[in-house]
């Protein structure tokens, strides 16, 4: 019979310890998920402070309003493509201006720009800061807008797109804009449409940027059943004041 007892108390002391490596291993377990990183978690971790960010920008009160004035001037080299012929002309000149205002992460903004190729444009455009707490910080910004081309013909074309900066230091930074025009008919049923791209730098001096960007815009000209491919490309110098 004591034998049987102390087997008994083996057993339930075997038992009890098990238990308590169980729980220890459970605990072990539990405390390396909690300190694990995947890609995944550091997927999410960008994705909440993105958010984050987007909500201090839409409730912040110090730059509720935002304004930008600028001035370029571009030298490009027209090129044109028709029936398999290429041509292209001398260098030509554009001067361009753009305003902007923002209120919050909401912008409204417009240019004017002519060329001594006897062309000129102008626009106006939505945006929406997607990422980023002012115009004159690192953002990435969505844009819809329509445009009006004064070519050989005139056209409005619809268009979406966006722009980016990034500052690589306090002063110094990179920017690009992609603007999609969407196919569009004038009266005379001529169709245009085409893309414009631009990637550059830009430097700030408190509230002056100096900018500097090759900009590339395709436009495909369609009339009469005869395709034409207009290539404008060329450096981009401007300055740029916010306030």
């Amino acid at each position: 019979m004591l034998r049987l007892s102390l087997v008994l108390l083996f057993l339930s002391q075997s038992l009890c310890a098990q238990d308590n490596i169980f729980i220890i291993i459970a605990k072990k377990q539990e405390e390396k998920r909690k300190n694990s990183w995947s890609l995944a978690d550091w997927m999410m971790t960008k994705k909440k402070m993105a958010l984050m960010d987007q909500w201090l920008a839409i409730n912040s009160t110090t730059n509720n309003f935002e304004f930008a004035l600028s001035g370029y001037e571009q030298k490009y080299k027209p090129e044109s493509v028709k029936n398999n012929v290429n041509t292209t002309d001398a260098k030509k000149t554009l001067d361009a201006g753009q305003l902007e205002a923002y209120y919050k992460i909401f912008g409204l903004s417009g240019s004017y720009g002519k060329s001594n190729e006897k062309i000129s444009y102008y626009n106006a455009q939505f945006n929406l800061r997607i990422f980023g707490t002012s115009i004159q910080s690192t953002n990435i910004t969505g844009a819809f807008g329509k445009k009006h081309f004064n070519l050989d013909e005139s056209y409005d074309n619809l268009y979406w797109g966006g722009s980016a900066s990034l500052y690589l230091l306090p002063f110094l930074g990179a920017e690009s804009t992609y603007h999609r025009y969407l196919g569009g008919e004038n009266a005379k049923k001529s169709r245009l449409q085409g893309e414009l791209l631009e990637t550059g730098g830009f430097m700030d001096l408190f509230i002056l940027r100096l900018t500097a960007s090759y900009s590339k815009e395709v436009l495909d000209l369609e009339s009469s059943s005869v395709t034409t491919r207009e290539t404008r490309r060329g450096w981009k110098y401007g300055v740029k004041f916010f306030f």
